[in-house]
């Protein structure tokens, strides 16, 4: 089965317009859209800095919470109202163990968002932060860091 989704790379990467439109283009063709979100701590600073929103509330703002058919990958500073929001609107997560660990930024609160029924998955992410991108060795990495 071939499905289409639409991603742009990270919120800080592209324009506020382009993920508006993305999520805009996403109701009307019915697909699903998908983005890298709270990944390091950076990310955090630079979105209160630009934006005067934490990260999710600024992909709120651009309309990425509105049709439950958003998953963001990472999801590391997330807190427990933003979880209860991503509940609420059935965001997903695509956690990342290898990537964080390989990154040092931190690992996101699966338990957390489980206990708030936020949709989570397992992921490798890309190349540049994971070397195998083995879904078995992410699976055992995903044990151990939640041990």
């Amino acid at each position: 089965m071939t499905q289409i989704v639409l991603a742009p790379c990270s919120p800080f990467s592209v324009t506020s317009d382009l993920l508006k439109i993305t999520a805009q283009m996403a109701k009307k063709w019915n697909v699903k859209i998908h983005t890298h979100l709270a990944e390091t701590k950076d990310e955090d600073d630079f979105c209160i800095k630009l934006h005067k929103l934490r990260p999710l509330d600024y992909m709120e703002s651009v309309g990425w919470l509105e049709n439950g058919n958003a998953w963001f990958a990472h999801c590391v500073y997330i807190n427990e109202e933003e979880a209860g929001r991503m509940a609420k609107t059935k965001t997903g997560v695509a956690h990342c163990p290898s990537s964080n660990l390989r990154l040092d930024s931190g690992i996101a609160p699966v338990r957390m968002f489980l206990d708030k029924n936020v949709p989570v998955g397992l992921a490798v992410d890309g190349s540049a932060s994971n070397d195998s991108s083995d879904m078995l060795a992410e699976l055992r990495q995903a044990m151990l860091v939640h041990r």
